[in-house]
Protein backbone atom coordinates (compact mmCIF):
# COMPACT_ATOMS: atom_id res chain seq x y z
CA UNK A 1 0.00 0.00 0.00
CA UNK A 2 3.00 2.44 -0.44
CA UNK A 3 2.54 5.07 -2.84
CA UNK A 4 5.32 5.22 -5.76
CA UNK A 5 4.52 9.41 -5.34
CA UNK A 6 3.25 10.80 -2.31
CA UNK A 7 1.67 14.34 -2.48
CA UNK A 8 1.68 16.18 0.53
CA UNK A 9 -1.70 18.29 1.44
CA UNK A 10 0.23 21.45 1.15
CA UNK A 11 0.47 20.51 -2.14
CA UNK A 12 -2.68 19.48 -3.68
CA UNK A 13 -3.81 22.15 -6.00
CA UNK A 14 -7.82 22.64 -6.68
CA UNK A 15 -9.69 21.25 -9.64
CA UNK A 16 -7.14 18.34 -10.47
CA UNK A 17 -7.66 14.39 -9.66
CA UNK A 18 -5.19 12.55 -7.01
CA UNK A 19 -5.28 8.55 -6.48
CA UNK A 20 -2.93 8.11 -3.49
CA UNK A 21 -2.70 6.56 0.09
CA UNK A 22 -4.13 9.26 3.23
CA UNK A 23 -4.15 9.55 6.73
CA UNK A 24 -7.81 9.64 8.32
CA UNK A 25 -8.02 11.94 10.91
CA UNK A 26 -12.11 12.69 11.21
CA UNK A 27 -15.13 10.89 10.36
CA UNK A 28 -18.52 12.03 11.21
CA UNK A 29 -21.42 9.93 9.60
CA UNK A 30 -24.51 9.38 11.01
CA UNK A 31 -28.41 8.65 10.08
CA UNK A 32 -28.86 12.43 9.32
CA UNK A 33 -26.08 12.80 6.44
CA UNK A 34 -28.20 12.03 3.46
CA UNK A 35 -28.86 13.28 -0.04
CA UNK A 36 -30.57 12.44 -2.96
CA UNK A 37 -27.69 10.22 -4.47
CA UNK A 38 -27.29 8.18 -1.12
CA UNK A 39 -25.39 8.61 2.23
CA UNK A 40 -22.32 10.75 2.42
CA UNK A 41 -19.59 11.20 5.38
CA UNK A 42 -17.90 14.26 6.13
CA UNK A 43 -14.17 13.17 5.96
CA UNK A 44 -10.48 15.00 7.12
CA UNK A 45 -7.94 13.77 5.87
CA UNK A 46 -4.23 14.87 7.14
CA UNK A 47 -0.39 14.54 6.81
CA UNK A 48 2.32 17.17 8.44
CA UNK A 49 1.87 19.31 6.23
CA UNK A 50 -1.74 19.94 7.25
CA UNK A 51 -5.60 18.77 6.83
CA UNK A 52 -7.89 18.25 3.92
CA UNK A 53 -11.52 18.48 4.03
CA UNK A 54 -14.43 16.53 2.33
CA UNK A 55 -17.19 14.68 1.64
CA UNK A 56 -17.14 10.78 0.48
CA UNK A 57 -20.60 9.95 -1.27
CA UNK A 58 -22.47 6.49 -1.07
CA UNK A 59 -20.32 5.92 2.53
CA UNK A 60 -21.37 3.30 4.74
CA UNK A 61 -20.51 3.18 8.24
CA UNK A 62 -17.59 1.17 9.01
CA UNK A 63 -15.59 1.94 6.10
CA UNK A 64 -13.31 4.65 7.50
CA UNK A 65 -12.13 5.61 11.19
CA UNK A 66 -9.85 7.78 12.65
CA UNK A 67 -6.48 7.13 12.24
CA UNK A 68 -6.86 4.95 9.70
CA UNK A 69 -4.90 4.60 6.52
CA UNK A 70 -6.99 4.17 3.33
CA UNK A 71 -6.35 4.95 -0.65
CA UNK A 72 -8.64 7.31 -2.03
CA UNK A 73 -9.20 8.97 -5.61
CA UNK A 74 -10.67 12.27 -4.68
CA UNK A 75 -11.11 15.19 -7.20
CA UNK A 76 -9.86 18.69 -5.61
CA UNK A 77 -11.91 21.95 -5.05
CA UNK A 78 -11.93 25.16 -3.62
CA UNK A 79 -14.74 26.05 -2.02
CA UNK A 80 -15.00 29.70 0.16
CA UNK A 81 -11.11 30.21 -0.07
CA UNK A 82 -10.24 26.89 1.23
CA UNK A 83 -8.94 23.55 -0.30
CA UNK A 84 -11.43 20.39 0.04
CA UNK A 85 -12.30 17.37 -1.40
CA UNK A 86 -14.88 14.60 -2.72
CA UNK A 87 -14.56 11.06 -3.13
CA UNK A 88 -16.98 8.07 -4.12
CA UNK A 89 -16.72 5.27 -1.08
CA UNK A 90 -16.46 2.79 -4.20
CA UNK A 91 -13.13 4.00 -4.80
CA UNK A 92 -11.54 3.68 -1.48
CA UNK A 93 -9.16 1.10 -0.51
CA UNK A 94 -8.71 0.80 3.43
CA UNK A 95 -4.90 -0.41 3.71
CA UNK A 96 -4.03 -3.07 6.17
CA UNK A 97 -0.56 -2.37 6.76
CA UNK A 98 0.90 1.35 7.33
CA UNK A 99 2.69 2.85 4.48
CA UNK A 100 6.36 2.51 4.51
CA UNK A 101 6.24 6.28 3.73
CA UNK A 102 4.12 7.15 7.19
CA UNK A 103 6.49 9.94 8.24
CA UNK A 104 4.88 11.33 5.45
CA UNK A 105 1.55 11.72 7.57
CA UNK A 106 2.73 11.43 11.11
CA UNK A 107 6.31 12.75 12.87
CA UNK A 108 7.98 9.92 13.96
CA UNK A 109 10.82 7.95 13.60
CA UNK A 110 11.63 4.60 12.21
CA UNK A 111 10.82 1.77 14.35
CA UNK A 112 14.44 0.27 13.80
CA UNK A 113 15.51 3.88 15.57
CA UNK A 114 12.83 3.18 18.39
CA UNK A 115 14.17 -0.29 19.34
CA UNK A 116 17.88 1.23 19.56
CA UNK A 117 17.01 3.39 22.08
CA UNK A 118 14.96 1.04 24.25
CA UNK A 119 18.03 -1.00 23.77
CA UNK A 120 20.45 1.93 24.71
CA UNK A 121 18.41 2.30 27.71
CA UNK A 122 17.70 -1.26 28.85
CA UNK A 123 21.63 -1.90 28.85
CA UNK A 124 22.32 1.56 30.74
CA UNK A 125 19.42 0.32 33.25
CA UNK A 126 21.13 -3.58 33.88
CA UNK A 127 24.30 -2.10 34.58
CA UNK A 128 23.53 0.02 36.96
CA UNK A 129 25.90 -0.68 39.89
CA UNK A 130 24.03 0.40 43.28
CA UNK A 131 22.21 -2.90 43.28
CA UNK A 132 18.46 -1.38 45.07
CA UNK A 133 18.27 0.85 42.30
CA UNK A 134 19.16 -1.61 39.85
CA UNK A 135 16.38 -3.82 41.45
CA UNK A 136 13.71 -1.03 41.02
CA UNK A 137 14.46 -0.12 37.40
CA UNK A 138 14.54 -3.74 36.49
CA UNK A 139 11.43 -4.16 37.89
CA UNK A 140 9.89 -1.35 36.88
CA UNK A 141 10.92 -3.01 32.84
CA UNK A 142 10.05 -6.64 34.10
CA UNK A 143 7.30 -6.23 35.90
CA UNK A 144 5.36 -3.19 34.69
CA UNK A 145 6.97 -3.33 31.00
CA UNK A 146 7.71 0.32 31.37
CA UNK A 147 9.94 0.32 28.03
CA UNK A 148 7.21 -0.37 26.10
CA UNK A 149 4.77 1.99 27.56
CA UNK A 150 7.35 5.13 27.23
CA UNK A 151 7.65 4.00 23.04
CA UNK A 152 4.01 4.29 23.13
CA UNK A 153 3.73 7.44 24.35
CA UNK A 154 4.72 11.46 22.69
CA UNK A 155 5.91 13.69 24.87
CA UNK A 156 4.17 17.27 24.47
CA UNK A 157 0.60 17.74 22.63
CA UNK A 158 2.14 19.14 19.49
CA UNK A 159 5.58 19.98 18.34
CA UNK A 160 8.45 17.86 17.49
CA UNK A 161 8.12 15.01 19.78
CA UNK A 162 4.83 14.21 20.25
CA UNK A 163 5.07 11.33 18.45
CA UNK A 164 4.52 7.80 19.61
CA UNK A 165 7.83 6.99 21.28
CA UNK A 166 8.69 10.71 21.36
CA UNK A 167 8.46 10.07 25.49
CA UNK A 168 11.33 7.38 25.26
CA UNK A 169 13.72 9.43 22.99
CA UNK A 170 13.47 12.33 25.17
CA UNK A 171 14.44 10.44 28.67
CA UNK A 172 17.16 8.67 26.64
CA UNK A 173 18.47 12.22 25.44
CA UNK A 174 18.30 13.41 28.82
CA UNK A 175 20.44 10.20 30.58
CA UNK A 176 23.12 11.14 27.65
CA UNK A 177 23.24 14.36 29.14
CA UNK A 178 23.57 13.48 32.56
CA UNK A 179 26.57 10.84 31.52
CA UNK A 180 28.50 13.91 30.50
CA UNK A 181 27.88 15.31 34.50
CA UNK A 182 28.53 12.19 36.17
CA UNK A 183 31.96 11.98 34.21
CA UNK A 184 32.31 15.75 35.54
CA UNK A 185 31.78 14.63 39.19
CA UNK A 186 33.86 11.78 38.76
CA UNK A 187 36.98 13.85 37.96
CA UNK A 188 36.29 16.12 40.66
CA UNK A 189 36.22 13.34 43.09
CA UNK A 190 32.39 14.47 44.15
CA UNK A 191 30.58 11.62 45.97
CA UNK A 192 27.70 10.90 44.07
CA UNK A 193 25.01 7.78 43.10
CA UNK A 194 25.07 7.43 38.96
CA UNK A 195 22.53 5.17 39.65
CA UNK A 196 20.01 7.20 41.01
CA UNK A 197 20.79 9.93 38.73
CA UNK A 198 19.44 7.74 35.66
CA UNK A 199 16.84 6.10 37.38
CA UNK A 200 15.42 9.47 38.23
CA UNK A 201 16.01 10.59 34.80
CA UNK A 202 13.69 7.74 33.35
CA UNK A 203 11.33 8.52 35.80
CA UNK A 204 10.95 12.05 36.43
CA UNK A 205 8.59 12.57 33.40
CA UNK A 206 6.36 9.79 33.92
CA UNK A 207 2.44 10.03 34.33
CA UNK A 208 0.75 7.79 36.17
CA UNK A 209 -3.05 8.99 35.40
CA UNK A 210 -2.86 9.71 31.85
CA UNK A 211 -5.73 7.80 29.44
CA UNK A 212 -4.77 8.37 26.66
CA UNK A 213 -6.39 6.95 23.29
CA UNK A 214 -3.62 6.98 20.25
CA UNK A 215 -5.22 7.40 16.85
CA UNK A 216 -2.86 7.45 13.76
CA UNK A 217 0.10 7.83 16.60
CA UNK A 218 -1.46 10.87 17.26
CA UNK A 219 -2.59 12.65 20.44
CA UNK A 220 -5.84 14.52 20.71
CA UNK A 221 -5.53 17.58 22.06
CA UNK A 222 -9.02 17.60 24.53
CA UNK A 223 -7.17 14.24 26.35
CA UNK A 224 -5.02 16.33 28.10
CA UNK A 225 -7.79 17.15 30.73
CA UNK A 226 -7.11 13.99 31.78
CA UNK A 227 -3.39 14.71 32.37
CA UNK A 228 -1.87 15.02 35.94
CA UNK A 229 0.96 17.22 36.27
CA UNK A 230 4.90 16.12 35.94
CA UNK A 231 5.43 16.45 39.95
CA UNK A 232 2.38 14.67 40.96
CA UNK A 233 2.02 12.01 38.33
CA UNK A 234 5.93 10.99 38.09
CA UNK A 235 5.43 10.56 42.42
CA UNK A 236 2.38 8.48 42.25
CA UNK A 237 3.92 6.32 40.20
CA UNK A 238 7.46 6.10 41.69
CA UNK A 239 5.57 4.65 44.93
CA UNK A 240 3.58 2.51 43.08
CA UNK A 241 7.22 0.86 41.65
CA UNK A 242 9.10 0.64 44.54
CA UNK A 243 5.74 -0.98 46.51
CA UNK A 244 5.45 -3.76 43.71
CA UNK A 245 9.20 -3.94 43.85
CA UNK A 246 9.61 -4.95 47.59
CA UNK A 247 6.64 -7.24 47.08
CA UNK A 248 7.96 -8.75 43.80
CA UNK A 249 11.18 -9.57 45.04
CA UNK A 250 11.08 -9.11 48.90
CA UNK A 251 13.34 -6.93 49.80
CA UNK A 252 13.41 -3.60 51.60
CA UNK A 253 14.26 -0.70 50.14
CA UNK A 254 15.94 2.00 52.71
CA UNK A 255 13.60 5.03 53.31
CA UNK A 256 16.99 7.39 52.40
CA UNK A 257 16.80 5.72 48.68
CA UNK A 258 12.81 5.80 48.54
CA UNK A 259 12.81 9.67 49.32
CA UNK A 260 15.86 10.55 47.32
CA UNK A 261 14.25 8.61 44.27
CA UNK A 262 11.02 10.60 44.97
CA UNK A 263 12.27 13.56 45.35
CA UNK A 264 13.73 13.43 41.61
CA UNK A 265 9.86 14.35 40.19
CA UNK A 266 9.56 17.77 42.60
CA UNK A 267 9.89 20.95 41.18
CA UNK A 268 13.62 22.22 40.73
CA UNK A 269 13.54 24.48 43.58
CA UNK A 270 12.29 21.64 45.93
CA UNK A 271 15.10 19.18 44.96
CA UNK A 272 17.21 18.48 47.67
CA UNK A 273 20.23 16.21 46.70
CA UNK A 274 22.80 16.92 43.56
CA UNK A 275 21.70 13.68 41.91
CA UNK A 276 18.31 15.58 41.65
CA UNK A 277 19.75 19.33 39.54
CA UNK A 278 21.65 16.87 37.73
CA UNK A 279 18.48 14.52 36.36
CA UNK A 280 16.45 18.14 35.80
CA UNK A 281 19.48 19.90 34.45
CA UNK A 282 19.74 16.81 32.04
CA UNK A 283 16.26 16.54 31.59
CA UNK A 284 15.94 20.46 30.83
CA UNK A 285 18.99 20.52 28.49
CA UNK A 286 17.51 17.68 26.03
CA UNK A 287 14.29 20.20 25.97
CA UNK A 288 16.67 22.78 24.89
CA UNK A 289 17.65 19.96 21.77
CA UNK A 290 14.07 18.77 21.28
CA UNK A 291 11.76 21.54 20.95
CA UNK A 292 14.26 24.52 20.66
CA UNK A 293 15.26 27.55 22.66
CA UNK A 294 11.21 27.95 22.75
CA UNK A 295 10.55 25.88 25.53
CA UNK A 296 12.67 28.19 27.94
CA UNK A 297 10.46 30.93 27.64
CA UNK A 298 7.40 28.98 28.16
CA UNK A 299 9.31 27.68 31.39
CA UNK A 300 9.73 30.90 32.65
CA UNK A 301 6.15 31.95 32.31
CA UNK A 302 5.47 29.30 34.09
CA UNK A 303 2.73 27.41 31.14
CA UNK A 304 5.61 24.55 30.19
CA UNK A 305 3.75 21.92 31.40
CA UNK A 306 0.48 22.47 29.28
CA UNK A 307 2.83 21.41 26.24
CA UNK A 308 4.79 18.86 28.04
CA UNK A 309 2.67 16.86 29.65
CA UNK A 310 4.45 13.44 30.75
CA UNK A 311 3.60 10.24 28.82
CA UNK A 312 0.75 7.47 29.85
CA UNK A 313 2.58 4.56 31.89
Amino acid sequence: NMTDTYTPISGLEPNKTYEQVFLVSKVVSNDNMKHASGNFAKIILKDITGELPGVVWNYNDGLLAEGDYARLAIETKTYRGDLEFQAQAKDIVPCNEVPINTHDYVRGISETALNDYVCEIENTITGLDDQHYRDIMCNAMHGLDILHSLRESPYGLDGPMAYKGGLLVHIAHAIRFSAVAIQHATELEIPINRSLVTAGCVLRNIGWHTTTIFKGNSLRARDAYYMIGIQRASARYIDHLLLTCENAIQVTIPEAKKQALENMCSERANIRTLEGQIVASADQMADILDFGAAVLQRKQNSHWSDDLFVGHV
